[in-house]
């Protein structure tokens, strides 16, 4: 209880802080206005991400679960509002899950299904090392995250067998993400600048909920659960409007492992994907 209570006050404090932004954004006078300048700041970003996904459920006990990776897309929405050092950042992540292939014991293994993902963050954290009339900064953050996914699995193929058993998998979970996040400009204020956008973060989310086929399971006590997640873009800012357009890489994984004191068997859920990006992005 007292874990929800912290969580839901870091909530309402973010969105506290973030509802001037419309407004206060665009409180410039003559003298300070422009990208970066006086007090307040805005920057909203847009992505479609394309590549490969993970997704996971194994149980070791009983060697039920499928795992694997396959092809996938997905979007990832943010905006940023800062108050002279102070930044406050939501992000949503959402994919879909279609097939996935593994192999095992050297035997290819498919099951065909469809499912998404959805991720969202609450970041609190400090905008730095900024210059008036250049869009570059440094966002150092810790952060709420909460997370879900569905997946379907519809058949499960081996070899020349084929298992025709309706399987549906929901997850979800939240916890604690820390990390970094640069955007440096190289260029004139005034026009055209280069831009390389990277970023870093770590942190726990394990899962807090898990059922099959509608059926809530019992888990062992969580053993681990790292998440972590990283990107590296590069592209063009034009500084005088505030846009930029960025293309790159970036991934993220989530994992729950489990283990039974009892009989040592371990139970591991994980999720995750790594997608080429491109990204829209206004600063106000």
């Amino acid at each position: 209880m007292i874990k929800k209570i912290i969580s839901l006050l870091f909530i309402y404090a973010s969105i506290a802080f973030f509802i001037p932004a419309l407004s206060s954004a665009q409180d410039y006078n003559s003298s300070d206005s422009g990208i970066n300048s006086g007090s307040h700041g805005l920057h909203l970003r847009g992505a479609l991400g394309a590549g490969q996904v993970a997704w996971g459920y194994l149980n070791d006990s009983t060697s039920r679960g499928d795992l694997g990776t396959g092809d996938g897309s997905n979007i990832s929405l943010s905006a940023m509002y800062n108050f002279t050092l102070v930044g406050f950042e939501f992000n949503y992540l959402g994919g879909n899950i279609k097939d996935l292939e593994w192999t095992e014991n050297d035997i290819d293994y498919k099951s065909t299904g469809s499912g998404h993902y959805n991720v969202y963050d609450w970041k609190l954290g400090a905008k730095l090392f900024t210059e008036p009339g250049d869009m570059g900064y440094t966002f150092i953050f810790m952060g709420k995250r909460y997370w879900n996914t569905v997946r379907k699995q519809d058949t499960r193929e081996w070899d020349t067998f084929v298992d025709n058993t309706d399987v549906k998998y929901e997850a979800k979970g939240d916890g604690w993400i820390y990390g970094i996040r640069d955007f440096s400009t190289i260029g004139s204020n005034d026009g055209t600048a280069f831009v390389i956008q990277s970023g870093l973060y770590f942190g726990t989310a394990p899962v807090t909920s898990f059922k099959i086929d509608g059926i809530k399971q019992t888990l062992p006590d969580k053993k681990d659960s790292p998440t972590f997640g990283a990107e590296l873009g590069a592209g063009v800012a034009f500084q005088n409007i505030g846009l930029s357009v960025i293309g790159g890489l970036r991934g993220e994984f989530n994992v729950t492992t489990y283990e039974d004191d009892a009989t040592g068997d371990e139970s591991v859920f994980g999720f995750g994907n790594s997608v080429f990006f491109l990204e829209a992005g206004m600063m106000f």
